[in-house]
């Protein structure tokens, strides 16, 4: 497993991050897992946001079917081997305790050609062939060159959940400046997502380019209909100041106080397009 240095209390852009002095009500994001494995001294964090994953998509949103958790009422799956997982933290009070709780979730599902790619030196599976969005959505073979030397990323798995809406939106604000910055550090230059039309309204909204890729289609498995889409990934990194280089996946960290709420300058070249 890989290990964070103790020491480490700024996040990649030299930005402070709540470390076990934080004040109740602190928000933050970083990794807790890469593969199938929590990063060191992250294993309850690691299995909490496996948890928060399967309470949002089958008891809030009723995507999945709860039939499909594991055992211990997790939702982890074979992709996950090949995943960077981002938990979003909130530091609370507790019987006078300060302790963190996952209040958002996501996972990156990389399609790495290379053994030598750095994120697979971290843990990732290297080799994945085929992302979800592939599989879901086989017609776009015809369209879209799925097998090239070019890293692919599908986010997965996204989810913020909070009783306070403003919170909310911060948690996404801050995943999203995770996504990106996990993104850009893995020289990645194809960004793609299974979206509701609800979904896809949002993250135009917020200046998250998407391109319709897929007409929209049933999906049983999660209950839905959704569509292929490619999200400007890149883009979205750039606005929000998240492009990094070398950055190892388990030191990605977004504090509470970074600014994430720049918006784009000029409109995105990818908007929704009807097929």
């Amino acid at each position: 497993m890989a290990t964070i240095d103790p020491r480490v209390e700024l996040d990649q852009r030299g930005h402070r991050v709540p470390d076990d002095r934080s004040s109740p009500g602190d928000l933050e994001v970083r990794t807790v897992g890469v593969g199938d494995q929590p990063i060191a001294d992250h294993e309850a964090l690691f299995k909490a946001y496996g948890r928060f994953r399967a309470w949002v998509y089958t008891s809030v949103s009723s995507i999945l079917d709860p039939l499909t958790l594991n055992p211990d009422g997790t939702d982890f799956d074979h992709y996950d081997q090949s995943a960077i997982h981002l938990a979003a933290l909130e530091t609370v009070l507790v019987d006078g305790e300060i302790r963190r709780r996952v209040v958002g979730s996501t996972r990156l599902i990389f399609d790495i050609g290379s053994s030598d790619h750095p994120y697979v030196h971290a843990g990732l599976h290297p080799n994945l062939g085929r992302l979800p969005i592939d599989l879901d959505f086989p017609e776009l073979a015809a369209t879209v060159d799925v097998r090239t030397e070019r890293v692919r990323c599908e986010v997965s798995r996204y989810a913020a959940f909070h009783h306070r809406p403003t919170r909310q939106r911060r948690i996404s604000q801050l995943l999203r400046a995770g996504i990106g910055a996990v993104f850009t550090n893995g020289d990645a230059e194809i960004g793609y997502a299974i979206v509701e039309d609800k979904l896809a309204d949002l993250l135009l909204r917020d200046g998250v380019a998407v391109q319709q890729l897929t007409e929209r289609r049933l999906l049983p498995k999660y209950q839905s209909v959704n569509f292929g889409a490619r999200l400007d990934l890149a883009g979205m990194a750039a606005w929000m100041g998240t492009v990094t280089k070398g950055v190892p996946p388990e030191h990605v960290r977004i504090g509470n106080d970074y600014a994430v709420s720049r918006r784009p300058q000029t409109v995105p070249e990818l908007r929704v397009l009807e097929c």
